[in-house]
């Protein structure tokens, strides 16, 4: 087993509050592995390679990489010149 029950539980609640952003989003994705459990991927802006693979280990950690990566996408919409 990947997740204890308890973890399992406390992710699946993280990813219910993130799951719209997801949808939402072009540059990241959370996919599950039969092998290490989620993944978040930080996806390149041409879509033709992920710039980075993190297995999640555990919900603070999932929420912590969510933060950093609204941060990141507000930084970068905000520096883009339209």
């Amino acid at each position: 087993m990947i997740y204890t029950k308890q973890e399992k539980q406390k992710l699946e609640r993280v990813i219910t509050v993130f799951a719209e952003r997801l949808k939402e989003s072009d540059a990241f994705d959370l996919v599950w592995s039969d092998k290490v459990g989620y993944v978040l991927l930080d996806i390149s802006t041409n879509y033709d390679y992920v710039d980075s693979a993190r297995r999640i280990e555990t919900a603070e950690e999932l929420s912590s990489a969510r933060s950093s990566l609204e941060k990141s996408l507000s930084s970068a919409v905000g520096s883009t010149k339209f």
